[in-house]
């Protein structure tokens, strides 16, 4: 998969890779003023998989940039709530080599709503948690140029 080449994704595949993404995404989150409560993380380790208030897509890249990160806290609806002041979600986008990750997750009470505009992008996107399908095949019909990345990062909204 690193350097771009085809594989059949199990149930088993996908929920390490997905694990993995989660584990990255909070590190990246550490890197700065945290948003995800420290408990998120614990939870991870323990249960060896993310949580249900996560969500976790794969993608291909076929760019030149050697690595992207990105790590947006979000203010999201919640079932019959308005859109809080503070933050309780987030997204994380990054590469590595030729895979994109992005992971989005929630820590309220419930569902969380969020604004998906990854319009263009949802052929270049396949969901890996939580697993939908039992195989999926990787990398996906659309393969993200450097623009792709930047469009993907900033594509969900609270």
């Amino acid at each position: 998969m690193l350097r771009g080449e085809f594989i059949y994704l199990d149930a088993e595949r996908q929920t390490l890779l997905a694990t993995w993404a989660t584990k990255t995404a909070y590190m990246i989150d550490r890197l700065t003023e945290p948003t995800v409560p420290r408990g998120f993380p614990m939870e991870l380790l323990i249960r060896r998989q993310p949580s249900t208030s996560t969500l976790v897509f794969l993608s291909a890249y076929d760019g030149s940039a050697a690595a992207f990160a990105s790590f947006r806290p979000l203010p999201a609806n919640t079932a019959n709530e308005a859109l809080p002041s503070e933050s309780n979600a987030y997204v994380a986008t990054f590469t590595a080599h030729k895979l994109v990750f992005q992971v989005i997750g929630h820590f309220t009470r419930g569902t969380m709503a969020i604004n998906d505009e990854r319009l263009g992008l949802h052929d270049g996107l396949v969901q890996i948690w939580p697993v939908l399908h039992p195989e999926v095949a990787w990398p996906p019909k659309l393969i993200l140029p450097d623009a792709g990345i930047e469009a993907l990062a900033n594509s969900v909204t609270g």
